[in-house]
């Protein structure tokens, strides 16, 4: 079995760790990683497992469980959290329109 790693880690080089570790497959085609400002979570883009839409997930920039956080679309790029870490932006498509979006964050939960 192979395995890959999510080498995101900490914004510095020198310090970088695994946050998950799963094998190849859906759980590592992720990709647009944006930090919160605290620095504390960061979020991604990554394909439902029916690969009908994508997903944005979140996960402690420590390390443990990947979260869902229910914003699903058909096509999400380039996740973006707001200076103040209360707002998360991102691009989208809901066919036949693509639009860019912006969602509230639960900062009780970040």
């Amino acid at each position: 079995m192979t395995w890959a790693k999510a080498n995101v880690g900490s914004p510095r080089p020198a310090q970088a760790h695994s946050l998950f570790s799963a094998p190849w497959g859906d759980e590592t085609k992720f990709g647009g990683v944006a930090w919160t400002p605290d620095r504390r979570h960061l979020f991604y883009v990554r394909p439902t497992s029916d690969h009908q839409d994508a997903e944005i997930w979140k996960i402690a920039a420590a390390g443990g469980a990947p979260e869902r956080t229910g914003l699903r679309l058909k096509v999400i790029r380039m996740p973006r959290v707001h200076p103040d870490g209360e707002r998360l932006a991102f691009g989208g498509a809901v066919s036949p329109l693509v639009n860019l979006w912006t969602k509230a964050l639960d900062v009780t939960r970040h």
